[in-house]
C-alpha cells in the first residue's frame, strides 16, 4: 500500500483536487481557489512550475541529445502537426463546445517534462533525447499555440470567444520561456542546485495540483452543470491519446527506429503538458468547465495508459537482459 501511494500520489492528487467542486460542501476551499484566480494566482503558480522545470534540466544531457536528431524531429512533427490534425478531425463531431475547446487546447500543447522523461528512461529509452525534445517543444510552442488553436477552432473561436494570438504568444513567452530560461541559467551557474533535484520535482508537481485546484474552483458552477458530459470527455481524450500514441508507433516502425531510440518518440511525442494547457484554458476559456475537464482528464488518461505501455517495455528490456546474462553464464 505504501509503495502504491508513493508511486501514484500525483495521480491520486489530481483526482482529489479536480473533485473539490463536488466535495467542498462549505464552499470555503472553492472560494479560496476563486480568490486566487481573481488575484493573479494562476500566473504566479505557472511561473513557479516552469522555473522548477528549468531547474530540473541537465545541460549536459540536453546537449548530448543532439547526437541523434532524427527521433527529435519526428517527435516534434507528432507534437505540432499530427496532434492538432487529429484534434481537428475529432472536433468536427457534434460535441459540446467546452469539449471542443478543451481538446483544441490539449492538442496544441508541447510535450510534458517530468513524466515523459521518466517513462522514456524507465522503458530503456534515451533520456537525453527526451530532455532535448522538451526544450525544443517548449520553445516552438510559444509561437505555434495561438495560431494552431485558432485554426482548430475555426469559426467557433470568433463567436464571442475572440482572442489576440500575439497577446497570447507574449503571455506564454513570459510565463513559460522566461522562467524556464532563468531556472536553466541558475543550474548552469549554481551546480549544487542539482543536489535538490528530487525536491524541485516534487515542488513542481505540488504546484500543478495547486493550479488544477484554482482552475476547478473557478469553473465550479459550470463544471457541476456539465457532469453528464464527463463520460463523453473521458471517451474523447482516450480516443485522442490512443490515436496520437498509435501514430507514434506507426512512425517508429515506418522509419525503422529501434529500441533505445523509439521510446522518446512514443512518450514525448504523445504526452502533453498540463500546466500550460491550464493557463491557456484560464486565459482564453475561463468559464468553460468542460474545457478544464478535458485538460485534466487527458493528463490522467495519458499517465495511466502510458504507465501501462512503459511497464510492458521495461519488462521486455529486463527479459532481454536476463536472457543475455543467462547465455553468458
Amino acid at each position: 500500500m505504501k509503495f502504491f501511494f508513493k508511486k501514484y500520489w500525483f495521480t491520486l492528487g489530481l483526482i482529489f483536487v479536480f473533485s473539490f467542486p463536488l466535495l467542498d460542501f462549505t464552499g470555503f476551499i472553492s472560494g479560496a481557489g476563486r480568490f486566487l484566480k481573481n488575484n493573479s494566482g494562476p500566473d504566479i503558480v505557472i511561473v513557479l512550475i516552469f522555473l522548477c522545470s528549468g531547474l530540473s534540466l541537465d545541460a549536459k544531457e540536453v546537449k548530448s541529445g543532439i547526437k541523434d536528431f532524427f527521433p527529435v524531429v519526428l517527435s516534434l512533427f507528432l507534437i505540432f502537426v499530427v496532434s492538432p490534425f487529429i484534434a481537428y478531425i475529432i472536433v468536427q463531431l457534434p460535441l459540446a463546445f467546452g469539449i471542443i475547446a478543451g481538446l483544441a487546447v490539449v492538442s496544441v500543447m508541447p510535450t510534458t517534462l517530468s513524466s515523459g522523461v521518466v517513462m522514456t528512461a524507465a522503458a530503456g529509452g534515451n533520456k537525453a533525447q527526451a530532455l532535448l525534445i522538451t526544450v525544443c517543444a517548449s520553445f516552438i510552442a510559444v509561437f505555434t499555440i495561438p495560431f494552431s488553436l485558432k485554426i482548430i477552432l475555426g469559426k467557433a473561436s470568433v463567436s464571442g470567444l475572440m482572442f489576440d494570438p500575439f497577446s497570447l504568444m507574449l503571455s506564454i513567452g513570459l510565463k513559460v520561456l522566461l522562467p524556464l530560461a532563468i531556472g536553466y541559467g541558475l543550474v548552469v551557474f549554481f551546480k549544487k542546485i542539482r543536489n535538490y533535484l528530487k525536491l524541485i520535482q516534487v515542488l513542481s508537481q505540488l504546484f500543478i495540483l495547486v493550479i488544477v485546484w484554482i482552475s476547478a474552483s473557478a469553473a465550479e458552477n459550470i463544471f457541476l452543470t456539465d457532469m453528464k458530459n464527463i463520460i463523453i470527455v473521458l471517451l474523447t481524450v482516450f480516443i485522442f491519446h490512443l490515436l496520437l500514441t498509435g501514430a507514434g508507433w506507426l512512425f517508429v516502425n515506418l522509419f525503422k527506429i529501434g529500441k533505445a531510440r523509439r521510446e522518446s518518440v512514443i512518450f514525448m511525442g504523445g504526452q502533453k503538458t498540463l500546466p500550460l494547457s491550464l493557463i491557456v484554458q484560464v486565459s482564453v476559456f475561463p468559464d468553460l468547465g468542460l474545457a478544464l475537464a478535458v485538460c485534466v482528464m487527458h493528463h490522467l488518461v495519458q499517465l495511466i495508459y502510458d504507465s501501462f505501455i512503459q511497464a510492458r517495455m521495461s519488462a521486455a528490456v529486463q527479459t532481454k537482459e536476463f536472457l543475455h546474462d543467462s547465455k553468458e553464464f
